[in-house]
């Protein structure tokens, strides 16, 4: 059976799996991470001289571990896209409808339209009357760069998919997202949490809240338990507004758990679910990132 490597980018380091094919899921055979030989900023990731470094150590990693000629599959950020849900009337004439998706990703683009990949999210969204859609765009020279990073470590680029997707993947497979309930996960790192909002078993919202500034909490636990307890209050607020998604809301953290924020979470308000790779899988295995994993799936 042929052997893949699932990638994922944290704040700190390359997050690696590698898996074999399975009957119903692939088989996780190691998990690695790769430490960033640079200082993380906002998009040190598409940094020629960064990704030169970074994919030295990779092309290493997969020279020591017999990967050359292998396929992967990316796991790209979310902070690295735009995304924006526009409402689109069912009764409005086709060039007039195209005139208006134009309009809406021009007022959210900081670059030209025509440098960006424009991608429409399978599903839409349906409130009483009010209709809408969830685009996300991607910068061309983003995903080229990706592209070229991967080349030059010998690997093979199967998929570049979104986390918001890569976590949709997850969830699904190991039944954790279900119509008639809505889910919010946050992806904890070390200078941000990113949350993923999923109404009624689809992706519908995705928000970036900073670690940093949470500067009245003396501790990293007690910055991440706020923002946790702050976005789970806006998450209610918004399934009890919205006219045919008021289910159960499930929470789910991933990522950055330290033993200290587990112990704070099963004190929450509100119960969060803790999805670390070893314990879902149910094997003895350092792995916690579930992103390089479920990106295969």
């Amino acid at each position: 059976m042929e052997e893949y490597l699932g990638i994922s980018f944290t704040n700190r380091s390359l997050s690696l799996a590698k898996v074999k094919e399975g009957d119903q899921i692939p088989k996780l055979l190691s998990a690695y991470e790769i430490l960033y030989p640079f200082p993380f900023e906002y998009n040190a990731l598409l940094k020629n001289e960064n990704l030169e470094i970074l994919g030295e150590k990779l092309k290493q990693f997969v020279e020591n571990n017999n990967l050359n000629g292998s396929f992967c599959n990316i796991s790209l950020p979310m902070y690295l896209v735009q995304m924006k849900r526009a409402p689109l009337p069912l009764d409005l004439d086709n060039r007039i409808l195209q005139k208006q998706i134009v309009w809406e990703l021009e007022n959210i683009n900081s670059i030209p339209i025509e440098e960006s990949k424009v991608i429409k999210l399978a599903h839409d969204f349906s409130f009483g009357s009010y209709y809408e859609s969830v685009f996300v765009l991607i910068q061309k020279k983003a995903i080229e760069t990706i592209k070229k990073f991967v080349e030059g470590t010998g690997l093979k680029l199967k998929k570049l998919v979104l986390d918001s997707d890569t976590l949709l993947k997850f969830l699904m497979s190991f039944n954790l997202l279900q119509p008639a309930k809505n889910q919010i996960v946050f992806q904890v790192d070390v200078f941000n949490i990113a949350i993923y909002q999923y109404l009624d078993g689809k992706f519908y919202s995705y928000e970036l809240a900073s670690v940093t500034e949470k500067e009245k909490e003396a501790t990293f636990e007690q910055k991440v338990l706020k923002i946790v307890e702050e976005k789970m209050e806006n998450f209610l607020q918004l399934v009890n507004s919205l006219p045919g998604y008021e289910y159960p809301v499930e929470a789910f953290i991933t990522r950055l758990i330290t033993e200290n924020l587990s112990k704070k979470l099963k004190e929450a308000n509100h119960p969060v679910e803790e999805l670390i790779l070893n314990h879902v899988l149910n094997e003895d295995l350092p792995a916690k990132n579930i992103e390089s994993f479920a990106v295969i799936l």
